[in-house]
């Protein structure tokens, strides 16, 4: 029997809920995470840059999206679901997570940038693109946020989708892009290097562990985890695939979470 659109949403409500409860717990660390890298940045003294304002802002959205997204929740199973300003908090919460993405992409293409010494060619042309992306995604978040009365699939505007798979599409292509520069770099790195590591990789057994070690740098540097969450999501969305539904939920909750990180 084949899977229905009902039974997916239903398994991907149960999936949700189980991501939720690691979302909550992992938004605790977060915070701890933070409140640590405040200890740290106050002890050096250091002045604060664009990178610093640039997290603080990132974690202050995070958190608020986080919390917004909570309350919409909430209501959304305990309470009416049809309240007219659901409509406007979630055109908010969805504006939220359009900046949060603009604002980590911009982080990681400065730090792309400063990683090959402040070259215009690899931060010119994902700036651009992530530009575009932010603007496409907040056409359509405002446009839903000005709706009078709550958005269904019948006043939904025919121009909503196709720009809001635009906004993704770009988005997916500037992770791929300044990943891509990201892993080049890595491995230049890691093979310069390789002379000065050569009396720990020579043993048999340490071989792997330096392998392991720049793979391991390119899935916390990059933004690896970010373009494959993008990935499924846009696929799945775009073939109108029924079980999208079942992952839908959890891959939202990936995705956001590794934008914060």
């Amino acid at each position: 029997m084949a899977l229905t659109r009902l039974d997916a949403g239903l398994i991907g409500a149960f999936l949700t809920q189980i991501f939720f409860a690691e979302r909550v717990a992992m938004s605790g660390v977060y915070v701890a995470v933070f409140a640590l890298y405040i200890k740290v940045f106050r002890s050096k003294k250091t002045p604060v840059n664009i990178v610093n304002c640039g997290i603080f802002t990132l974690f202050i959205l995070c958190l608020v999206a986080v919390a917004l997204r909570d309350v919409l929740d909430f209501h959304l199973l305990r309470r009416d679901p049809q309240a007219p300003w659901l409509s406007k908090a979630h055109a908010i919460c969805t504006t939220l997570t359009v900046l949060v993405d603009f604002l980590a992409q911009c982080i990681l293409i400065y730090r792309c940038w400063h990683v090959y010494r402040r070259s215009t060619a690899t931060g010119l042309l994902p700036g651009l693109l992530a530009l575009c992306s932010c603007v496409a995604g907040l056409c359509v978040t405002i446009s839903q946020g000005l709706m009078k009365d709550q958005f269904n699939d019948y006043s939904a505007k025919s121009w909503w989708i196709p720009l809001g798979l635009t906004w993704m599409s770009i988005s997916l292509t500037v992770n791929v892009i300044v990943s891509g520069f990201l892993i080049i770099r890595i491995y230049q790195v890691h093979k310069e290097t390789r002379p000065y590591r050569v009396d720990w990789s020579s043993h048999p057994a340490n071989g792997n562990g330096d392998t392991l070690s720049w793979i391991a740098s390119i899935l916390l540097e990059s933004a690896v985890f970010i373009l494959v969450s993008q990935l499924i999501y846009l696929v799945l969305f775009t073939l109108d695939y029924a079980p999208f539904s079942i992952i839908a939920g959890p891959v939202t909750i990936i995705y956001v979470r590794d934008m914060a990180a």
